[in-house]
Parts: structure tokens; C-alpha cells; sequence
């Protein structure tokens, strides 16, 4: 169990990489000024978060990153303070009777213009699937290199074998799967949140560093 404290820590310290992509020094926590305590004190609630595999140090001299159980409770705190999430599943009931799987791709464009990630719309009772922002997602730094952008690109390849078991894997109105969570890619890099409404599904996929709030605030609005 975290204190309030390390709780805020960890907070700022995955709202700040997942902005900069650049692991955060207990010197940037401390001139965030929201902090009542001295930069020591902030280096050893990161040492110890660490220790709890929260965060990872990459590089002996180097800040922490966020690590995939660090991302995790970031994403349940922002559920359980009222994210995007619960509107989502409120409000999708209201939705599914009256929204054609045309309109539901649109809506899956328009959110792709509005992201840094990839946006995936499938339709279950034809089997289609459609990428949105391919090129975006390849600016994220995660894709610098030319073996990742090809493990991407393969992964993708491999979910369209999956669309079957879509179903089964995304039944709820609302799933966040981050890192080895996700069920249909073998690489534990990536995060994916998706909204179902009918038979359609709108996933944005990214790095595990993708924007959590800006994504569900922009799967609430479909």
C-alpha cells in the first residue's frame, strides 16, 4: 500500500515522462513546487517506489521511467476519481441503438485527429478492420528505430488474424489493457484502450507512455 504521498509522487512522475519521454529526476519532482518536502526526500520515495516496481531506473546516473505496475495504478486512480472512464460506460447504453457502423468510423477519424496514437476501428460482423493515424503513432520517440516500427507494423499484421476474438476479449463497453495485459500483441511495449459501441470497436493503441487522460476524455466523446 502506498502512502498519499508516494501515491501523488508516482503520479507526477508518470504525467511528467509521459509528456517529456525523458526519465524524471527527484530534481524535476521537486521544482514541480507542489512538493512540501526537501529533494531528498522526494529521492528516497522514488528509491522506494522503485523497489516496489513502480518505477525503473534505466541507467545507474539517470531519473526513474514509469514502470507497466507504475502505469497501471496511475490509470486505476484515474478511474476510481471519475475519470472518462465511467462516462463512457454510462453513456454508451444510450448510444448502441441508434449509431450506424459508418457513423461509429467517422467518429474513429475524428479521434485519430485528436491523438498521438493509432486508432483502430473494427467492425465484428464483417470482419473489417481499419488503421487511423499510422503515420502519428510512428512520431512517438518509442519508434525512432527501424526494428521497432517493423515489430508495430508486424503486430498489426497478426490482429487482424484475431478479429474473432475480439469479442470475447473486449465484451465490456470500456478496456484498458497496458503492456502484457493485452491479449493480441506479443510485445509488452504498448497500451491499448477501446470502446464498444454495437457491434463496432474504436482501440487506440500506443506506447505504454500514450496520454491515458487525453485518450479515454476522447473515447468518452464518441
Amino acid at each position: 500500500m502506498l502512502t498519499e504521498r508516494q501515491s501523488q509522487i508516482l503520479n507526477a512522475i508518470v504525467d511528467e515522462y509521459i509528456h517529456t519521454a525523458l526519465p524524471v529526476s527527484s530534481g524535476m519532482v521537486f521544482d514541480k513546487g507542489i512538493f512540501d518536502v526537501s529533494c531528498p526526500t522526494i529521492r528516497n520515495e522514488m528509491a522506494d517506489l522503485t523497489g516496489m516496481g513502480y518505477l525503473a531506473q534505466p541507467h545507474t546516473s539517470a531519473g526513474r521511467v514509469p514502470t507497466e505496475k507504475g502505469y497501471r495504478l496511475f490509470v486505476d486512480i484515474l478511474i476510481s476519481e471519475g475519470s472518462a472512464a465511467g462516462s463512457v460506460k454510462r453513456d454508451s447504453a444510450n448510444k448502441k441503438s441508434s449509431i450506424s457502423g459508418e457513423k461509429i468510423m467517422d467518429k474513429a477519424r475524428r479521434v485519430s485527429r485528436d491523438t498521438n496514437d493509432l486508432v483502430i476501428f473494427v467492425d465484428e460482423e464483417d470482419g473489417e478492420v481499419k488503421y487511423f493515424g499510422l503515420r502519428k503513432v510512428f512520431e512517438n520517440p518509442e519508434f525512432k528505430t527501424h526494428a521497432a516500427v517493423v515489430s508495430m507494423l508486424g503486430e498489426l499484421e497478426r490482429f487482424e488474424d484475431y478479429v474473432e476474438a475480439v469479442e470475447k476479449y473486449l465484451a465490456r463497453d470500456l478496456e484498458i489493457f497496458i503492456g502484457s495485459e493485452n491479449p493480441f500483441f506479443e510485445n509488452t511495449e504498448y497500451s491499448m484502450i477501446s470502446a464498444r459501441i454495437n457491434n463496432n470497436i474504436i482501440a487506440v493503441l500506443g506506447p505504454m507512455r500514450m496520454d491515458y487522460k487525453i485518450n479515454l476524455s476522447l473515447l468518452e466523446r464518441i
